[in-house]
């Protein structure tokens, strides 16, 4: 299963931001699921989805859903009850190293 990491998804109750993290101390299905429930009960969370497998975290956020948490409160969050919460950036803000700089001048890939 591919996932695409949005900035910001719009539906039809509005605008909506999806923040990725991955999750540690996880060791199985029944943890991702406690996290889950956990950061889906959190102020301004419209839809948390925690999968096991991955060990990654994505939580919408909207205007619609009341005040939200930022990244940090809901670490802190996830962390009382046992496990890590550690936020990525999103794709658009990644930092890609394409190789590009390096240049080489033999037909075998020498310097």
């Amino acid at each position: 299963m591919s996932v695409d990491v949005r900035e910001s998804d719009t539906r039809a109750d509005g605008p909506a931001d999806v923040l990725g993290f991955t999750v540690s101390g996880m060791t199985c299905a029944s943890c991702a699921m406690r996290v889950q429930k956990h950061l889906g009960r959190q102020p301004g969370v419209a839809e948390a989805v925690v999968n096991y497998a991955t060990g990654q975290a994505f939580v919408t956020v909207g205007e619609d859903s009341g005040p939200s948490r930022s990244a940090d409160e809901l670490a802190a969050s996830v962390e009382r009850i046992g496990y890590g919460l550690h936020p990525v950036q999103p794709v658009a803000e990644q930092e890609f190293d394409d190789g590009s700089d390096e240049v080489s001048s033999s037909p075998d890939g020498r310097s």
